[in-house]
């Protein structure tokens, strides 16, 4: 399958309207058509779907837009407060959903769009010289929406109105959008695995990313485990990212035993093979 990829913005996220702001401005966005939930914006590069409610309650995509991976557009808030460009897939491994989503449910998503949003992410905070301000990272899998058929990113500015409104913040996140609008899924150079381990900032996970080709959809922390990881969620997490890789990353002292015994174990008797990140030459 052909995938397009669909920008997501929210009337709600001060981020999302500052880079639709940017993408109005300077890259031929312009307004099309509202639909019930969603003013449509278009350029020649692609779509954006602006929607009235929160990004982490969001469900119409479906009803509009087919064959569409999304990359939604947020701020990230965090109590460190820490300045931040990050990149995870959204999902709820346990029966905890604060933040919009369905207990035990994650979301389809896509670990090419993963990876080169991380990647896109780093060039371009290069550039504009917030690498020694901003922490770039992937997160673990976490907050809704989780119930939709439309695969999806979530991208994000972190963690203060300093930084979501932050210009140079704001133009990265707005040319690596643009970036990903070219991104062509799947991708024949990528190696593609499903992530298990370590914390919820994975700083072993991103290193990976960016200085290999592997690619990583999905990513449970390894706090989670102790929480109830139901054994269908975990295999649920091959089969929604749309890649449909067959091997388990495993940051190996990022979860503890027996819990990481159990997962190997599952992991072996339904045929996915089982790599540790320390093995991988980054």
């Amino acid at each position: 399958m052909t995938y397009n990829i669909l920008l997501v913005t929210s009337e709600k996220d001060p981020v999302s309207v500052n880079v639709l702001k940017i993408l109005v401005e300077n890259y031929g966005f312009k307004h099309e058509k509202n639909l019930e939930e969603i003013r449509l914006y278009s350029s020649s590069k692609g779509l954006l779907a602006h929607v009235k409610e929160d990004l982490l309650h969001v469900d119409c995509l479906d009803k509009y837009f087919k064959s569409c991976i999304a990359v939604f557009i947020s701020r990230h808030e965090s109590r460190e407060r820490r300045p931040s460009l990050l990149v995870h897939a959204t999902g709820n491994w346990t029966s905890q959903a604060l933040y919009g989503g369905k207990p035990h449910q994650l979301s389809y998503t896509s670990a090419t769009l993963l990876k080169d949003a991380i990647n896109t992410l780093m060039e371009k905070a290069d550039e504009y010289d917030l690498s020694s301000r901003y922490s770039i990272s992937l997160e673990a899998t976490h907050h809704g929406p989780t119930e939709m058929h439309t695969p999806l990113i979530f991208i994000e500015i972190g963690s203060t109105p300093l930084e979501w409104n932050d210009e140079k913040a704001v133009d990265v996140l707005s040319e690596t959008v643009m970036e990903l609008l070219r991104t062509k899924v799947p991708s024949k150079n990528y190696e593609y695995y499903v992530g298990f381990g370590g914390p919820h900032y994975a700083p072993e996970f991103t290193k990976v990313m960016l200085k290999t080709n592997v690619a990583v959809g999905h990513i449970a922390p390894g706090y989670v485990f102790p929480m109830g990881v139901k054994n269908e969620v975990i295999l649920e997490s091959f089969e929604k990212v749309v890649e449909k890789p067959c091997k388990a990353l495993i940051q190996w002292k990022g979860i503890k035993n027996p819990f990481r015994q159990n997962l190997v174990e599952l992991l072996k008797e339904n045929d996915i093979e089982v790599l540790r990140l320390d093995k991988i030459r980054k």
